[in-house]
């Protein structure tokens, strides 16, 4: 990069300081079948302050061959899968050490000590299975299809379909009202009740009756078979890693709902004593109010399940620095001459110049509000897939990258409501903020701000105060703070007007 172009941040266009490398902004459990996938998996993950703490955990107690427990949270697009498939390529021996030996030699010892055993892994992504399917037969069946011993499983499907065709007729000729009554208890259908896939709900209503339907042999025999045969194969521990948890708990009702969190409780009982090892991923607490839970069933969870591994914003934004963004040569001098003009235009920028740099060019304020919108992420895109777009831009979705803007442009917060409108549209809690609110100035703008330039501001402070309205962690701000976080610069002589240019608006 030449020394003129290097002396002025308007004439520098941000492809000249970085790289934004493609990368697959959606990694899914599933990926794993794929060998040329498992590959890129384990070279793209980024080994963050949280992810190396998380390991060290696991790793610890995988060499006190103790049982774990433990939720990892984060919301959509944090890497919660991404992680989960880490840990299955590490216990496989599909991870160099070599790179956490120049990290963290502590963290090399221990996976070196843990890869000297074997394990009998299943991976299970909960967002391929239907709900209907209880979390008990896809645990079982997940653990059947691994290479290791499988656990006694399920009676096959033709033995299966026998006992319930038998339970059935049965149940036709001597109790047809109590199947009625069961059935409209539990909105089913009656094909559906018979399918096969709601056996916790056919042996409910087989002790109600006092039938005696055993379509498998329970799983205290199915577990203990799965632990004897491990150990007979020379298998040290049984490891169960689940994705998109709570989607799947989301989808389940009544009897169904009840029978997977009693699985999910039982599990967590054994590890206390077996050598079984667990890490759910979850979007958000299990006490959320929708799923409808006790007091009481919340804390035996919690008391099962002790371990906690979160993926916060300043893993994002390492990942970010890491993954996402790559700086060029002498990028540098540029990126901290942008700081300063900043911080002078808009007096006291209060972002630390290193946390500046690292994320480059997206504003560290973007993902701390990305942090707080969890409701908006939930089951919007992710954050991975928000920073890729945005920077690169995609022309089939229509999002403008920024590579060919001047060096002191950011990705700005407001910009989150571009990317995720259809998300607050669909949520009918906040969707008013887009039908009603956001609707009637886009309406009404013109009219408010002839000038094309007050026009501009004044749309993205809508949108940022209607994400900052919506955000579950509403914080004071202030008109100052607002224009720091637009990158207000009418004048890039003195910061007061910068201000007053927002507070007329």
């Amino acid at each position: 990069m030449s020394s003129d172009v290097m002396g002025s941040t308007q004439q520098v266009r941000i492809a000249e300081l970085i790289d934004v490398p493609p990368v697959k902004t959606v990694v899914q459990l599933a990926d794993l079948v794929h060998p040329a996938q498992r590959g890129r998996m384990a070279e793209s993950f980024v080994l963050t302050d949280e992810v190396r703490s998380h390991l060290r955990r696991l790793l610890v107690a995988l060499g006190a061959k103790t049982g774990f427990a433990a939720f990892l949270r984060g919301h959509y697009g944090t890497g919660k899968s991404h992680f989960l498939a880490f840990i299955d390529l590490l216990l496989a021996g599909e991870v160099s050490t070599t790179r956490f030996e120049e990290v963290e030699p502590e963290l090399a010892g221990l996976i070196e000590q843990a890869l000297r055993e074997r394990y009998v892994v299943a991976a299970v992504s909960l967002v391929e299975h239907s709900s209907r399917e209880s979390l008990e037969q896809i645990v079982s069946e997940a653990f059947s299809r691994t290479s290791g011993p499988a656990p006694l499983p399920f009676l096959d499907r033709t033995e299966l379909a026998s006992h319930i065709d038998t339970f059935r007729y049965h149940l036709d000729r001597h109790h047809r009202d109590s199947l009625d009554l069961f059935l409209l208890e539990n909105d089913l259908g009656e094909d559906e009740l018979f399918s096969g896939q709601q056996l916790p709900l056919l042996e409910e209503l087989a002790r109600e009756v006092r039938y005696p339907f055993r379509p498998d042999p329970g799983r205290a025999a199915r577990f203990k078979h799965l632990f004897s045969s491990a150990r007979e194969a020379g298998k040290v521990a049984v490891v169960l890693l689940l994705d998109e948890l709570s989607e799947f708990l989301h989808a389940k009702t009544g009897a169904a709902l009840a029978e997977d969190i009693r699985f999910l409780q039982y599990l967590g009982e054994l590890t206390a004593e077996q050598p079984l090892y667990i890490i759910a991923a979850l979007q958000e607490y299990l006490e959320a109010a929708e799923y409808g839970l006790t007091g009481e069933v919340v804390r035996k969870i919690k008391d099962r399940y002790p371990n906690n591994f979160e993926l916060s914003s300043s893993h994002i934004e390492e990942i970010i620095a890491e993954r996402l963004i790559r700086h060029k040569p002498g990028a540098g001098r540029v990126i901290r001459a942008v700081y300063d003009s900043l911080h002078e235009s808009l007096r006291g920028f209060p972002i630390p110049m290193s946390r500046f740099m690292r994320a480059y060019p997206i504003h560290p304020a973007t993902t701390i509000l990305l942090e707080r919108l969890k409701p908006l992420l939930s089951q919007g895109r992710g954050i991975i897939d928000f920073i890729h777009y945005r920077l690169r831009g995609c022309e089939e979705r229509g999002i403008p990258g920024v590579l060919g803007a001047p060096a002191d442009h950011l990705v700005t917060p407001d910009v989150i409501f571009d990317h995720f409108r259809t998300r607050i549209r669909e949520n009918v809690e906040i969707a008013e903020y887009d039908t009603t609110v956001y609707a009637w100035y886009e309406r009404n703008l013109e009219t408010l701000f002839p000038d094309d330039a007050r026009r501009a501001l004044a749309a993205r402070l809508i949108k940022l105060l209607i994400l900052l309205a919506i955000s579950p962690e509403p914080r004071p701000y202030s008109v100052r703070t607002l224009a720091q976080a637009l990158l207000v610069r009418v004048s890039r002589i003195d910061p007061d007007v910068n201000v007053r240019a927002v507070q007329e608006i």
